[in-house]
């Protein structure tokens, strides 16, 4: 087969100096500490690959240090940051770099470092370059969930293989690699354009965090961040190792193409794919990597939602999901302030409250100080919603009619945050279901929420439905619904 003539329109890919650049710093390697006023001047050092996940970096000390040492860790030289030469390149391992720290008695003396971080090249090297995120995965990623273009790297072609993406001015492309020799699975993130490191850092951290959103799956683990030599086939400058906390994997995607598009051709629903399609829009996605990586509060509820799948208790993951509710509505009903309370004019709530302050303040004299701080303080929040409008308002907002059965869910948030349920303590053994049910609608309603937020218009799953119709249980509900 002609793979270039057959798919013209695939985008190109060259990973092969990244794959090999981490192989290579995944096999042992034996460096020179640079020159310094301590211990560790001009020692040899060990970093080998420490079991699946991190690595250790061992220091060979020329003597035996006495105990005083031991208890002054920075005696040694190695919390302020580590300078040495492997091969001939410079390597820098950070302040914060090392998360542990072993000191043996042997003859020589080792100290053995457990580092998160370690970088070829100084920090400078990677601003203004070509960049690259590669990520080691195990788990092949859901790449069909998002609208994807043609992936061509080598030989090999992929028709879901490479999702576009463009925000914060810049444009990145997320593409899956599997090696055809050793099966090893990489997700990576090519920067389009030369940019800064810490903004990279920062857009790329929000693309994994947004397809772990929309997918369940938040990939972490292990980042090795590359400049790129865009002349000499993508060669690899300058790396950067950081280690991360594990992944999240949880196979709770909020959206099911292939399943959607069975169920409404088995419905004679098909135009509904005409009009929504079946994926999450590239430009729906841009807007969502956009609101989390300008939005501190709106990333932790996407990982709220990603840490809640991975719970197996369902109160605790109830809890969960009540706190990335009460993050959500604070979110909107901060943006649309003048649509959620009940005054939607300043200057009028201003006067009124003010009016009711001085009121209170006549009567001064029959109030201790407790009772007057309080009403102060309900007399300054007037002109804010109920609890239960809060909650409700956003949704009504962005034009989502909620049933009683979702008002009353989103009523229970306040029992799950508390540790409780809607079912007493001797029913509870007996209502798994009941319970599982409820906080699938809770999930339901949340992606829904966050979903409208950034923009999407299509179909969610519908886990309630989803769930009772593989119990073999009729489903009151359609299996999908289309926001």
């Amino acid at each position: 087969m002609d793979i270039i003539n057959e798919f013209p329109d695939a985008i190109v890919k060259d990973v092969h100096w990244s794959i090999e650049s981490i192989k290579s710093f995944q096999d042992e390697k034996v460096g020179k500490i640079e020159k310094s006023d301590f211990p560790i001047s001009e020692c040899t050092a060990i970093i080998q690959k420490d079991g699946i996940k991190g690595y250790t970096f061992k220091i060979i000390l020329n003597k035996i240090y006495d105990y005083t040492y031991n208890q002054d860790l920075q005696k040694y030289g190695i919390l302020d940051g580590i300078r040495l030469t492997i091969n001939g390149s410079g390597y820098v391992i950070d302040a914060d770099g090392a998360k542990n720290v072993e000191i043996s008695l042997s003859d020589p003396q080792v100290l053995t470092l457990w580092i998160a971080h370690i970088q070829r090249g100084e920090i400078s090297d990677f601003d203004k370059r070509l960049l690259r995120l590669v990520i080691p995965i195990k788990a092949d990623p859901q790449m069909d969930l998002i609208e994807y273009s043609g992936l061509r790297i080598g030989s090999n072609y992929t028709p879901a293989g490479l999702i576009e993406v463009s925000f914060n001015k810049k444009s990145y492309h997320v593409f899956k690699y599997e090696h055809p020799n050793t099966d090893d699975n990489y997700l990576i993130i090519d920067g389009l354009e030369p940019d800064d490191f810490a903004m990279f850092q920062h857009n790329t951290i929000a693309i994994i965090t947004a397809m772990g959103f929309v997918s369940g799956d938040l990939y972490l683990d292990e980042y090795f961040y590359h400049t790129l030599d865009k002349d000499e086939n993508y060669k690899v400058d300058y790396m950067c190792y950081q280690q991360m906390e594990e992944s999240a994997i949880t196979n709770q995607a909020i959206l099911d193409p292939l399943g959607f598009q069975q169920y409404v051709e088995a419905t004679g629903q098909s135009r509904i794919v005409e009009q929504f399609g079946v994926d999450m829009k590239k430009a729906v996605f841009s807007s969502l990597c956009q609101k989390i990586a300008g939005s501190l509060e709106f990333s932790r509820c996407c990982k709220l939602m990603i840490e809640g799948n991975q719970s197996k208790q369902m109160l605790l993951r109830a809890g969960i999901y009540s706190i990335a509710l009460e993050t959500i509505t604070g979110i909107i009903n901060d943006q649309y302030e003048d649509k959620v309370n009940p005054i939607a004019d300043k200057k009028l709530s201003k006067t009124i409250i003010d009016k009711m302050l001085s009121t209170l303040q006549e009567y001064d004299a029959f109030l201790d100080d407790y009772g007057l701080e309080i009403l102060k303080s309900k007399l300054k929040n007037l002109n804010s919603p109920t609890n239960a409008k809060k909650l409700s308002k956003p949704f009504e907002i962005y034009g989502v009619n909620l049933t009683k059965e979702d008002l009353d869910i989103l009523n229970h948030r306040n029992k799950f945050l508390h540790g409780t349920s809607p079912f007493s303590e001797d029913e509870l053994p007996g209502k798994t279901l009941e319970l599982g049910l409820i906080v699938a609608r809770l999930w339901f309603l949340l992606n829904v929420l966050m979903l409208k937020y950034a923009g999407y218009s299509g179909h969610i799953k519908n886990l309630p439905a989803l769930i009772l119709f593989r119990r073999k249980k009729n489903p009151e509900e359609s299996l999908y619904k289309i926001i």
